[in-house]
């Protein structure tokens, strides 16, 4: 993919739950963080000089937490004619303010959040149901319209059970932690387990930029933006730096932060961990 003249498609919902829609030419930044170890994503956006007919339709409070005061926002970017879904979640707060001869508009966004913090569920779990079936109950009540993406677990429950409480925490409970939530869907899955991908391979021609770091357990790197790469997915890494790195890891941390614009330089970056 050629990665020039950057794009993106930004549509939130106003408080009367109608879909407004930002595109270029306006100036926007952002700034993503996604890890496995979170449970949750979140992510911030910038935008210049809004009218303020949109600045108020769209003006969120952060005490609004309830899902009936949810409000879905989804962001996409990329490069011209190949634009790649970066966010999809709800909008924690939105605000705006006036920083020199600009308006900004600061839209902070939550995955998962929402679903969390009102997940007081109840499941009906038979006698012999296997525990990959007793998760996806549970997962289903924790988010019923999101994708669900599960793995290999192994057993089952040797008697009929009625669990109930915190969906988070029964989904902890059951698959030793390896939860989370991006873009509204969920993950339960385990080291070895991992989703498909639209890129696969990163090298110096996919847009590597320096050499990977190992920090612990996990081996970090940037490159230039890359909105492609999903969560949980498998990555085959090659670095002519650092051969010794070389091999096919799996994602578990991505973010993205810059800004495009037609009017003001910069640029956007990439910065993706893998499971060493």
């Amino acid at each position: 993919m050629s990665k020039f003249q950057r794009d993106y498609y930004l549509s939130i919902q106003d408080v009367d739950k109608n879909t407004v829609i930002i595109e270029p030419p306006f100036t926007i930044e952002f700034d993503f963080k996604k890890e496995v170890f979170s449970n949750t994503s979140q992510g911030q956006i910038t935008i210049y000089n809004l009218s303020e007919t949109v600045r108020n339709s769209i003006f969120k409070d952060i005490r609004n937490v309830d899902l009936s005061s949810r409000r879905e926002i989804e962001f996409k970017a990329g490069y011209t004619g190949n634009l790649s879904r970066i966010f999809k979640g709800s909008v924690s707060r939105c605000y705006s303010m006036r920083q020199g001869v600009n308006i900004l508009t600061i839209i902070e966004m939550n995955s998962g959040s929402d679903f969390i913090a009102n997940s007081y569920i109840t499941a009906d779990i038979g006698e012999g149901e296997s525990k990959i079936d007793a998760l996806a109950k549970l997962a289903k009540q924790l988010n019923p319209d999101g994708a669900r993406y599960i793995g290999n677990f192994e057993g089952s429950f040797r008697r009929a059970v009625t669990l109930a409480g915190s969906a988070e925490k029964l989904i902890k409970d059951y698959s030793n932690g390896n939860f989370y939530i991006d873009n509204d869907d969920i993950y339960i899955l385990n080291d070895t387990d991992a989703i498909n991908g639209v890129l696969n391979e990163i090298d110096s021609d996919s847009g590597l930029l320096g050499s990977p770091k190992r920090e612990e357990s996990f081996l970090d790197f940037d490159m230039i933006f890359e909105p492609r790469i999903l969560m949980g997915q498998k990555i085959k890494l090659t670095s002519t730096s650092v051969s010794f790195f070389n091999g096919i890891y799996k994602v578990v941390g991505v973010s993205h932060k810059g800004n495009i614009s037609s009017t003001v330089s910069g640029q956007v970056k990439t910065s993706v961990r893998l499971a060493f």
